[in-house]
């Protein structure tokens, strides 16, 4: 893991967020009050609600991450071109513009494509492909 973290141009952090080490935040990101980024990439654009959590992950551009969303980070098992890597650092990737509502849950290793909408309080796991809705229950 880095230890340094790098800040884009014209990145908001909010009171109270914490920026831990091995994080990379692009252009125009913002960062709610109170959330948690860690070990992740944020790209440019991109948005992490109030009390978020986000650790061990990539947020692609113009993505938007609601209020008291958990991407917790962990241990997971990669597939990759038909290759399965295992005990991978990985809390997800969220592709570009993807969006996932206030109090969702996403877990280790889940892959959402780009332009994906989690609606709030959904739990997600696993590769949800581009343009995909995810509902609760």
């Amino acid at each position: 893991m880095s230890e340094i973290t790098v800040l884009g141009a014209d990145v908001r952090v909010r009171p109270n967020a914490t920026l831990l080490p091995g994080t990379t935040l692009g252009d125009n990101v913002e960062i709610g009050a109170n959330a948690v980024v860690a070990n992740s990439i944020v790209l440019a654009d991109a948005r992490i609600g109030d009390g978020a959590v986000v650790r061990d992950c990539i947020v692609g551009e113009n993505a938007d991450i609601g209020v008291n969303t958990t991407i917790a980070g962990g241990i997971t098992a990669v597939a990759v071109d038909r290759t399965v890597h295992e005990d991978v650092r990985l809390g997800g990737v969220l592709g570009d513009n993807a969006t996932v509502g206030s109090g969702v849950i996403v877990a280790a290793g889940a892959i959402l494509g780009t332009g994906t909408t989690v609606e709030t309080g959904a739990t997600v796991s696993g590769q949800i492909e581009t343009d995909a809705i995810v509902r609760r229950g």
